[in-house]
């Protein structure tokens, strides 16, 4: 019923948009139903606040195709960073970190917080800009490498300039088809990241932290303190 709607629950609804990986298209869409509805319901006095001005909208990247990398295509990609495969160590990086690609290209030394041992950046949604993510100690020895090139960004060519995101992917495209990935792009390691998470049983509202999501809809965050404490206990597991 319209009258017990609540901004939260309409809420809810555009982030698990957000967590199911739809493009901005389709959750604008959403929000336009919303806002549409509310109208409405104010123009015929079913209501008498319109929650949907209220709204965060997610401002999610375009869609890519949805699947994680599975365990022997982690282990493969584990074995070929343990080779000095070049590359190999910035793909694990992604899988342990939950970055969106341009947020992970845009890190630099002043993203690396030492004194906590974790990395603070973001830049797509209000919940997930500047989130910090722990370094998990399976990429710590390729951080610490890459920091040590003093580049422009951590994650950088040769000559210490930023790479480009098109740059990246094909350098990445290569890596994959040599587990046998063919097909994935780098948004599907912010998905493996996600399931593994999942699989190790970190609770929801830590997982949104770490992921960058918003947990508006969700009471107990709101009696919740996000420590990095926390954060690290959900990136061990």
């Amino acid at each position: 019923r319209m009258r017990s709607m609540t901004l939260d629950e309409w809420q809810s609804i555009l982030d698990e948009d957000e967590r199911e990986g739809m493009c901005r298209s389709v959750i604008m869409n959403d929000a336009t139903l919303i806002r549409a509805l509310n109208r409405y319901a104010m123009e015929r006095d079913i209501i008498a606040k319109d929650y949907s001005e209220f709204l965060d909208i997610p401002q999610a990247e375009t869609k890519h195709p949805r699947g994680a990398l599975t365990e022997p295509q982690l282990r493969k990609l584990k074995q070929l960073a343990r080779d000095g495969v070049p590359w190999a160590d910035t793909v694990l990086m992604l899988c342990y970190t939950g970055f969106r690609i341009n947020e992970f290209l845009s890190l630099t030394a002043a993203s690396y917080h030492p004194e906590g041992d974790y990395l603070q950046g973001g830049l797509k949604t209000q919940a997930g800009r500047e989130r910090m993510i722990p370094v998990h100690p399976q990429i710590a020895p390729y951080l610490a490498a890459w920091l040590a090139r003093g580049g422009q960004t951590i994650v950088c060519r040769d000559d210490g300039q930023p790479m480009r995101d098109t740059e990246y992917r094909r350098r990445f495209a290569a890596l994959m088809a040599s587990i046998g990935a063919e097909g994935a792009t780098p948004h599907c390691c912010r998905h493996t990241f996600a399931t593994r998470l999942h699989a190790a049983g970190v609770d929801p509202i830590t997982v949104k932290w770490l992921m960058g999501h918003s947990t508006k809809a969700d009471i107990t965050a709101h009696y919740t303190h996000k420590t990095l404490v926390v954060l690290r206990r959900g990136i061990q597991r």
